[in-house]
């Protein structure tokens, strides 16, 4: 059996954490994209005239 320093795993396992947590972003990133969302409120932009802001929040739209 083959032992492991615990800084090691514990270096491991912070970086899955932190792989998780992008992959969840960017996937919360694409479903806004998809669903006519606003990305810095959520308002739902479907049957909105697009312009270049959200009529809630303002932010910018891409």
């Amino acid at each position: 059996m083959v032992l492991l320093p615990l800084g090691f795993l514990l270096i491991q396992g912070l970086r899955a954490r932190g792989a998780i947590v992008l992959r969840r972003r960017e996937r919360r990133r694409v479903q806004h994209q998809r669903s006519l969302r606003c990305p810095g409120c959520g308002y739902d932009l479907r049957g909105s005239v697009f312009g270049e802001r959200c009529p809630e929040c303002g932010t910018m739209l891409t």
